[in-house]
């Protein structure tokens, strides 16, 4: 009797090959058809605490997965919990294949936001990241009916702009047509891509205005961006419609991420930047993104990298910006997961009769399919049982062996159109969907129909031979299939067989003949004819083989190259005679290659980055025996010095049952101490055959490099080493893959002594954040990727508000400042560090104010803020190094990321920044010391950043220190404000004061005709800050309370003024009083008991002397006072005359040389006896010669003319001379070259001398008599 397989076998409807979120968005049943895998559970675990409206953390993520690991179908069912109620019938049925916990928090939060969210969908290429995602957004809220909501854009203006040339200013629009035509577009595809809100065509439309309008420009830049358009229009929908948020899903996103990738800081990188942060930072008005792609970030870069050829260091640096503003998942089904997946697209009617026949007939054949597939073991975490009902029964007619390497193959090489799913659902040529619409059971034969792992070639070659990775293996396929006859169909199936194992690189069995066997179905009658077969197509001396068996495991290769003995004696000569050419050691050689190797990623302490919004993880390291043995705190350096690294798991490669159980017993003993409290154990459970591999990878390697004329690249022997390196590449990255992937359940980790069960990757993350939480429990809610990092490179999110917040913290008003924040950034910035941290807080008096957290509620924040009032108080003693304190709050039990080290630090410190008792002293060079005294906006960045350069010197500022600065401001009129630092103050004061001294009178700084208090303030306050470089705080902060305030009494602001003032007007004065007493001296010399006016008192004095005595030339002191009395005219007593203004003070320089202003204080008696010894001489001098009588003019001189006479013995010459009244140019040069030369060369003869020369010039040039 013969059935149709498809009577009582069925592909069950709900699963479909592909998900397209646009169609099949209200396709309920595909929804509850979802199986979440652990990794989707994880995902809509994100989904429901993200809900929350005051969430600190990310809500923009990545899910990326290779083809058919059902991104699109985790898409659909994100998408309907964003859509609809939880108590759908349907999501309800997911919510149930959820674990309690995950199922807990989206109840409790979708309760909470119940409100519906508006989905904008996105696929694949739809142009630039920006216009896609307005565009996007208008058909949402079109297919809403929610048209109206949307603002004017700059692109529908344009459009409106358009329509009114084409109608009023035909003109115009003929000129606009013209240009649009010329550029290869019609003015319909312009209005069109307008209304798509393409920028391309909006910048071409604005290019070519003016041309159209006389050249007016087109300015209109409302809602031009996504960002804006998206938070004016959630903000609607939550006020007036009804909604939650936006919810924005971008399926295969892959193209534009290439795009992103290869440069980040371009446009589309930038956009989508841009947007990502909006949607982090949307609050409660909340806009949720999603993108899905195949790859992940780090492939798409190395992409990027290799098709740029160029210098990847700043293309990394950019990525991680992209990354750090998105929260990625990598979407992979585990094992079980996918079998079980499998089980449940392959249906049969167990009820009936063709399902009772085949079990009837074929049962036994089954069992011993069960039997064998359970001794070989490779299907791991199944019973027998459950390999009999999942495997072999439930995705009948696959072939065990097939159902093993589907998910292999297609996550190897799967695309778009041709994935896991697409192999069973899809009616396409080798799929399995054809297989079983053509298969039949026959009851008479041996087995019943399978389809085998051969099989899988021919559904999935084209993919195997697109790929660049696996083309290799196709094109040997087919080189080796000519060798076969047209009808050998054994031998055709054996090597697809061998080349689907190539592709898959299993690594928990061998391509054996048993194997061989077992994976085609191969009846016990055909057993001897199927060896004969393999026997003769692995014959090497036959030119026809396709096949190689290896003598060291028996496993069967492609015979791509005929010299293969020669490479693996090549091989094992430098292993076992020569290891010492392979350099490393296996241990340090596989951590060179431990980043790329998968699975080796740092294990997320999930929980513990929800809770303390801080992201931590263990990261992932090999060990050998002896390193655990010898070097456990080498191993262990990089926590709490270098990296900083949060904890480590070991895993150590064992390769005997005696080190397994010598490591449990470190494990138990040793690192249950807590100094290794950071460290996790993961023990083999069985020995690890790893050490070989390791040496033929390296061997490999040494052969390519060290003889590359036979295996570099173009060499004779390169394939065949290819061959060879990527089987032991892939052989390495299985066998590390299946020992560090939770659900294989190949290790047994151990923590603080014990033994934890760890079944898959969730319960690994549980032990990460239990780790955490015992590691650091002492560390502040921080809640935002980009402040919750280590380094401060780079232009990071938030670093110039976080800058912004710290200058802020220094001034006494900060906390009021800081509360009133309404600027979006750095109001994120505190309410993340400084509100939720319960820093800045409200008393319980109303009242703002900057203080410690409360330890109850605010464990961490606590903690810190003690640690670093510690430190400050330590630093009253000396100064201390900061590194010091940034080593004690990066190490446990804080971990404090560098990032936000300021702030907390500035709130800590907030009073003595404020008072101005913070300063540093910065090491410039080995023998430079700067002191810093100034806080600045970057200042306490600069020091976190490379702290062991820095020493805080703390300052003591106290109340009378403040009293003093103040007073002292208010007398020299300085203007100190709110903001400025205290030390601040104290130099504006230092340097005004510095300045009014410099430029008081130099009798002023010197005279000792000054009050006892002025004089010591002179000498330790005034004099001291007008020096080039003064120690102002030693000065006024220091040296004014040890001379001038008592610094144990308190100080008074009034007093100070009071006191200062005084001093400062009694120095003023001192010139005045000089001045004074210099007239008083006049008044002595020349008798003027009335006190007139001392000019006069002179005059009278000249005009009663004879005239001989008069008229005379004197010289020296006598001739300055008679010269004087002749220059200065009689002035009337009545005549009011300013004081500095005095003739008097004029006669007093001119006697003694010097500037009144400049007098030392002897300088009076100098005068005075210099005025007196004149006076004295000119009353008692005798000329020797008897004075000529006077000459009276000639009768005739005109008022324009001068006559002079010279008169000497025997001889009496007269001269009369035109005066002119302007000289020409030369004149007026000559005039003023000889009284320069008189005045300059003069000064260094006297008086006697010069009148004698002027005499013998006027003899010359004005009597022509020669000297």
């Amino acid at each position: 009797m013969i059935r149709n397989l498809t009577e009582f076998i069925k592909i069950s409807p709900g699963f479909k090959a592909a998900v397209n979120l646009r169609n099949d968005r209200d396709n309920l049943g595909k929804v509850a058809g979802y199986i979440p895998t652990e990794v989707a559970r994880e995902i809509i675990l994100d989904f429901a605490k993200k809900l929350h409206p005051t969430t600190p953390d990310s809500r923009s993520r990545i899910v990326m997965g290779t083809y058919g690991t059902g991104k699109s179908h985790l898409a659909l069912v994100l998408l309907n919990f964003f859509m609809r109620p939880a108590a759908t019938q349907e999501l309800q049925l997911v919510m149930e294949k959820l674990d309690p916990d995950t199922r807990a928090v989206l109840k409790q939060y979708r309760q909470e936001v119940p409100a519906p969210y508006l989905i904008v969908s996105l696929y694949g290429n739809e142009g630039n990241i920006a216009d896609s995602l307005m565009m996007g957004l208008r058909r949402a809220l079109t297919a809403g009916n929610l048209d109206s909501l949307l603002p004017p854009t700059a692109f529908d203006a344009a459009i409106k702009r358009i329509d009114d040339l084409e109608e009023n200013y035909k003109d115009s629009f003929v000129i606009l047509k013209q240009k649009v035509e010329e550029r290869g577009h019609t003015v319909g595809e312009l209005k069109t891509r307008l209304a798509e809100y393409q920028k391309k065509f909006f910048d071409l439309f604005r290019e070519i205005y003016p041309s159209a309008t006389s050249g007016a420009q087109f300015d209109f830049l409302t809602m031009l961006d996504p960002v804006s358009l998206y938070e004016s229009i959630v903000k609607e929908l939550r006020d007036r419609h009804g909604y939650s948020g936006i919810a924005v899903f971008w399926d295969e996103f892959g193209n534009k991420m290439e795009e992103v990738v290869k440069d980040p800081t371009g446009k589309e990188g930038l956009d989508l930047q841009a947007f990502a942060e909006s949607c982090n930072a949307s609050a409660m008005n909340q806009i949720h993104l999603y993108l899905f792609c195949h790859r992940s970030l780090k492939e798409y870069h190395d992409i990027s990298r290799i098709a740029l050829a160029s210098s990847h260091q700043k293309l990394e640096e950019d990525l991680r910006k992209i990354e750090g503003r998105f929260k990625q998942y990598i979407l992979k089904s585990t094992d079980i997961e996918t079998f079980q997946l499998i089980d449940g697209v392959i249906i049969a009617d167990e009820q009936s009769p063709g399902w009772a026949d085949l079990i009837t007939t074929f049962g036994h054949y089954l069992d011993s399919l069960v039997q064998e597939t359970a001794r070989l073991n490779y299907f791991v975490g199944f019973t027998r049982e459950e390999l009999k009902s999942t495997v072999v029964h439930g995705t009948y007619p696959l072939h065990p062996m097939a159902v093993y390497s589907l998910p292999a193959i297609s996550e190897k090489v799967a695309q778009n159109n041709r994935t896991l799913f697409t192999c069973l659902c899809e009616d396409e040529p080798g799929s399995f969907k054809r297989f079983l619409d053509k298969a039949s059971l026959d009851l008479t034969t041996t087995c019943p129909p399978m389809f085998t792992v051969d099989q899988l070639w021919e559904y999935f070659a084209h993919d195997i031979r697109q790929q660049e990775r696996t083309a290799s293996i196709f094109r040997d396929f087919e080189h080796l299939k000519t060798r076969l006859k047209i009808n050998d169909e054994i031998g055709l199936r054996i090597l697809k067989t061998v080349s689907v194992f190539r592709v898959t690189t299993p690594t928990r069995f061998k391509a054996t003949e048993d194997i061989l066997i077992y994976s085609l179905n191969i009846s016990h009658e055909q057993r001897d004819f199927f060896r004969a077969e393999l026997a003769r197509l692995s014959d090497l001396q036959s030119e026809n083989h396709i096949l190689m068996r290896l003598q060291s495991d028996g496993s069967y290769r492609p015979a791509v190259n005929g010299a293969t003995i020669p490479i693996l004696d090549k091989i094992r000569k430098l292993i076992e005679e020569t290891p010492e050419k392979l350099g490393q050691k296996s241990t340090p050689y596989l951590k060179s290659l431990w980043v790329n190797l998968p699975g080796t990623e740092p294990r997320e302490a999930t929980d513990y980055g929800d809770e303390f919004g801080v992201s931590r993880s263990l990261i992932v390291e090999p060990v050998s025996m002896y390193q655990l043995r010898e070097s456990l705190d080498n191993l262990t350096k990089n926590i709490g010095k270098e990296r900083h690294d949060d904890g480590i798991i070991l895993a150590v490669l064992c390769e005997s049952s005696s080190e397994i159980e010598e490591a449990k017993t470190i494990a138990r003993t040793t690192l249950a101490d807590k100094q290794y409290q950071q460290i996790v154990l993961a023990i083999p459970k069985e020995p690890l055959q790893l050490t070989r591999l390791l040496l033929e990878h390296q061997a490999l390697t040494y052969l390519k490099k060290n003889e590359a004329s036979l295996y570099g690249e173009g060499g004779e022997l390169y394939e065949e080493w290819r061959i060879w390196s990527d089987d032991k590449h892939a052989q390495l990255l299985q066998l590390i893959s299946e020992l560090l992937t939770p659900e294989k359940q190949n290790l047994d980790y151990f923590w603080q002594g014990k033994f934890c069960n760890i079944q898959h990757n969730r319960e690994l993350k549980k032990l990460a954040t239990v780790v955490m939480r015992e590691v650091f429990p002492y560390c502040p809610q921080i809640g935002d990727p980009k402040l919750a990092q280590d380094d401060f490179a780079g232009n990071w999110g938030y670093r110039n508000n976080c800058r912004d917040v710290v200058l802020k913290l220094t001034a006494n008003n900060a906390a009021e400042t800081l509360w009133k924040e309404t600027a979006a950034a750095p109001q994120h910035v505190i309410n993340l560090l400084l509100k939720t941290n319960g820093i800045l807080r409200k008393n319980q008096t109303g009242d703002i104010e900057i203080s410690q957290p409360d330890e109850n509620t605010h464990l961490g924040a606590n903690k810190v803020w003690f640690v670093i009032s510690d430190f400050l108080k330590n630093a009253r003693q000396r100064p201390v190094e900061m590194k010091n304190l940034v080593t004690r709050l990066r190490r446990p039990p804080y971990g404090l990321k560098c990032r936000v080290m300021p702030i907390f630090f500035a709130t800590a410190a907030h009073h003595e920044l404020a008072m101005g008792n913070i300063s540093f002293e910065f090491q410039r060079t080995p023998k430079q010391v700067e002191k810093i005294t100034t806080i600045e906006s970057d200042t306490l960045e600069k020091v976190f950043t490379a702290p062991e350069r820095y020493k805080l010197a703390y300052v003591d500022v106290s109340s009378n220190q403040i009293a003093v600065i103040a007073g002292l401001a208010k007398v020299y009129n300085v203007t100190l404000l709110p903001a400025d630092p205290a030390l601040e103050r104290v130099k504006k004061v230092g340097m005004a004061l510095g300045a009014w001294w410099r430029a008081q009178p130099k009798h002023a700084q010197i005279t000792s005709f000054v009050s006892d208090e002025a004089d010591v303030i002179r000498d330790y306050i005034f004099k001291p800050l007008a020096e080039l470089e003064p120690d102002t705080e030693q000065i006024l902060l220091k040296d004014t309370f040890e001379h001038v305030f008592d610094a144990e009494k308190k100080v008074k602001q009034a007093d100070v003024e009071k006191l200062i003032d005084g001093i400062k007007t009694e120095f003023e004065g001192l010139l005045v009083k000089l001045q004074k007493r210099i007239l008083d001296e006049c008044h002595m010399v020349f008798e003027d008991q009335n006190q007139e006016n001392s000019t006069l008192s002179l005059h009278k004095w000249f005009l009663n002397l004879p005239d001989e005595k008069k008229n005379f030339v004197h010289h020296g002191d006598p001739g300055v006072l008679a010269n004087f009395c002749r220059e200065n005219p009689l002035i009337d007593a009545n005549t009011p005359v300013k004081l500095d203004e005095n003739p008097l003070l004029k006669l007093a320089e001119k006697l003694t040389g010097l500037q009144i202003p400049s007098w030392f204080d002897d300088m009076i008696i100098k005068f005075n006896a210099k005025l007196g010894a004149a006076k004295e001489y000119i009353e008692t001098f005798v000329p020797s010669f008897p004075v000529p009588s006077p000459t009276d003019p000639p009768p005739d001189i005109r008022p324009n003319q001068v006559c002079v006479t010279h008169s000497i013995k025997g001889e009496n010459k007269r001269r009369i001379i035109e005066v002119l009244e302007e000289l020409s140019p030369n004149g007026q040069a000559l005039e003023n070259m000889l009284n320069t030369t008189v005045d300059q060369i003069g000064r260094s003869l006297d008086e006697k001398e010069k009148t004698v020369i002027l005499y013998r010039f006027l003899r010359k040039h004005f009597f022509s008599t020669v000297s």
